[in-house]
């Protein structure tokens, strides 16, 4: 598929974005429900610290310029009170970029300390985080914001599958649904993908009607609302989505 002219930024993030959605996805499955339902929600943040690095420095390595805003920074990681849950976010970014060490992974966080500017990514590393902590809907979102225009947005959706169904069906079975990644870039329309790989699927109205594929997008508003005030340029997308 052709997206100029943000074929380059699309190669990149569609990368960046279904790697950090699995490892997002493996970190949920190896903590365990009962870790993740502790007080202080500690395998979440590992989440969130570890798929920003991914993501915010796989953004650094292609666009150097970009500022990317994002969630988290190091600053409570570098305590000695954190050092294990440093250590536990460090093993985690190992797994998608092997032999780096704590001080790539801290660097790797602050990289998402930028400012908005004329052309800018926004990211939210876990976003929907009861719904991680429950195994239902979480994403990974993460948008191209060019003179407060959303460009690309992009969701990882690892307990969504292509058809929309519920994740509260299969939450006890999560071989059964594999996960999506979802993006749309201005002018060009709406797609989506197996998490894990295969081919792009236009999305019509039938998909962003049903009640998963809602709550995706509503995910997505929320962080480009946060970050911008682009978000009418959101609900604009979301519109000509619908008429498809």
């Amino acid at each position: 598929m052709n997206f100029e002219p943000w074929q380059h930024e699309c190669d990149v993030v569609l990368g960046a974005v279904r790697e950090a959605a699995l490892l997002a996805r493996d970190i949920r499955t190896q903590i365990g429900k009962e870790a993740l339902l502790k007080a202080d929600r500690s395998p979440v943040t590992v989440a969130d610290f570890a798929v920003q690095a991914v993501v915010a420095r796989r953004l650094g390595d292609a666009f150097p310029g970009d500022p990317v805003v994002a969630e988290e920074d190091s600053a409570s990681l570098r305590t000695p009170q954190e050092r294990s849950t440093l250590a536990s976010v460090v093993n985690a970014v190992q797994r998608v970029v092997p032999g780096v060490d704590q001080d790539y992974v801290l660097a790797a966080i602050d990289r998402g300390t930028g400012s908005p500017g004329e052309r800018f990514w926004t990211l939210d590393p876990v976003d929907g985080t009861q719904g991680f902590v429950r195994g239902d809907q979480y994403v990974v979102a993460l948008a191209l914001v060019v003179r407060g225009q959303v460009e690309i947005g992009i969701l990882g959706c690892p307990r969504l599958s292509l058809n929309g169904l519920d994740a509260r069906t299969t939450r006890d079975h999560p071989e059964r649904d594999g996960g999506s990644i979802v993006f749309a870039v201005r002018h060009h329309g709406a797609f989506a993908a197996p998490l894990t790989g295969g081919e792009f699927t236009r999305l019509t109205s039938h998909h962003v009607l049903s009640h998963a594929w809602r709550e995706c997008f509503d995910h997505m508003r929320a962080s480009i609302s946060t970050w911008t005030r682009s978000t009418k340029s959101f609900e604009r997308w979301v519109s000509r989505l619908r008429r498809c």
